[in-house]
């Protein structure tokens, strides 16, 4: 694993942490910011442990999906826009960069897009998006 892969691996730990200190467990739009982080530091286990289990094989694909990349989260803040007792409609901002070997450099805006996530055992996972 790379410094910088660490350090983002790191950095989404304390994430976590953090949010659950606040008691209650991680929100909704807690639990897909570091889902999000997870995936860009390329921490699949992160990233299924953040997954609800119907989730879980698309979170290692996404993941995948980035190994030949450069990627990095820019500005991203994610909240609950609908939510009941088991699950959330979640919007974000900012965006994902990622470049290819070649120097090609892309952008993935969060803007418009819903992730859902659902509370299973005790705590909000990712579990796709609407």
């Amino acid at each position: 694993m790379t410094p910088k892969r660490w350090k983002i691996t790191i950095l989404a730990g304390l994430l976590l942490l953090g949010l659950a200190a606040c008691g209650g467990g991680i929100s909704p739009g807690g639990v897909i910011e570091a889902y999000l982080a997870a995936v860009v530091a390329k921490d699949e286990v992160m990233s299924v442990n953040l997954s609800c289990l119907d989730w879980e094989e698309d979170a290692r694909a996404e993941g995948a999906a980035f190994d030949a990349n450069e990627v990095a989260l820019e500005d991203v803040s994610c909240q609950a826009v609908e939510k009941d007792e088991t699950s959330a409609r979640v919007a974000c901002s900012g965006r994902i960069r990622f470049s290819y070997d070649g120097g090609v450099e892309e952008h993935l805006v969060l803007e418009g897009r819903f992730f859902r996530a659902v509370f299973e055992d005790g705590e909000w996972k990712m579990c796709g998006y609407q």
